[in-house]
């Protein structure tokens, strides 16, 4: 849900488990059945299959998909109904529509707007990115710098999934902006929260993920970090005078060096959030009461979980 319903993917995958995959397999273990217990069993299955239905949970699942949407747009009109929840339930539940999004999208950010609810808004703002083409950035963009940080949670969940969309107006910088405000959401939590990934902010915001940052690239550089946080600990210990602004320079240094165009202004932007945000953060938790630091290389960290290297119970985001 935090990057959009793959409704194309979802449909692909039911076409290989429909019935007519499974309806040659259960003649043949029908023909092969003597016990008259299971041949009944069997004919029944095989009865059920050959009416058109599959055993397979994703081609059920398709079935009732496809049930709600066809009933749409007809839950617009509770979009009037005095009860916030039920209006914040319709907006939520759109988002699993987007082959329904040329009629639905209007509706939503009309929606966003307008809507005096604080949930039912930002609801709807992030239901408009989830389901809405890349150009959608341009409506969700003014809304990073909301009064309310829900709102700019919701922006700005939505731009990183707009980001990964072909043609998007969405650069670097405003990712950067964007990733500033999850970081912001994740270190205070709201008093109030929407439907999506069941009310678990952070759930949420750990799925989502800014363009590029695939599992596979992740878990990589989590071991590249690993190696050289161990290193940066190390100076720590040796040279503590010096250590704090040399470290500091490193990260910078080696930013610059990855990220193209260190001149471009977005990248300078990126940079910037970087110290005021994201070094801030590290050097709090490095220096919390309590903190603790292990070693990480050698055999150690060859022996820990990603738990054991970023307690959830101290980096939530």
């Amino acid at each position: 849900m935090a990057t959009g319903i793959d409704v194309a993917g979802r449909r692909a995958a039911a076409a290989e488990v429909g019935p007519e995959e499974f309806l040659p397999w259960y003649e043949e273990q029908l023909a092969g059945a003597t016990d008259t217990d299971e041949r009944a069993q069997l004919q029944e299955l095989r009865d059920w299959v050959a009416a058109g239905n599959s055993p397979d949970s994703r081609w059920s699942a398709l079935q009732l998909y496809d049930t709600v949407l066809a009933e749409l747009p007809g839950p617009f009109v509770l979009f009037d109904d005095d009860d916030g929840c039920l209006r914040t339930r319709i907006g939520s539940l759109l988002t699993w529509f987007s082959e329904f999004s040329t009629t639905s999208l209007a509706r939503l950010l009309v929606l966003a707007a307008h809507e005096k609810d604080p949930v039912t808004a930002p609801t709807a703002l992030l239901a408009a990115g989830l389901v809405g083409p890349s150009a959608t950035a341009e409506d969700i963009t003014p809304r990073l710098k909301d009064a309310d940080p829900l709102m700019r949670w919701a922006a700005a969940s939505a731009l990183i999934r707009l980001a990964a969309l072909d043609k998007a107006p969405v650069g670097p910088g405003l990712i950067g902006r964007a990733v500033t405000e999850l970081t912001a959401a994740a270190r205070s939590p709201f008093d109030r929260v929407t439907d999506y990934c069941e009310g678990d902010l952070h759930r949420h915001i750990q799925r989502t993920r800014p363009p590029g940052s695939h599992p596979a690239a992740v878990r990589a550089l989590d071991e590249v970090g690993c190696a050289l946080l161990s290193a940066l600990q190390d100076w720590a210990r040796d040279s503590p005078v010096t250590a704090a602004p040399g470290i500091a320079r490193s990260i910078i240094r080696l930013t610059v060096n990855v990220v193209p165009e260190p001149e471009h202004p977005d990248t300078a932007d990126t940079l910037e959030a970087m110290c005021d945000e994201h070094l801030v953060l590290a050097h709090a938790v490095h220096s919390a009461p309590g903190a603790h630091h292990r070693p990480l290389g050698g055999r150690a960290a060859l022996d820990m979980t990603v738990e054991d290297r970023w307690p959830s119970s101290r980096l939530r985001w």
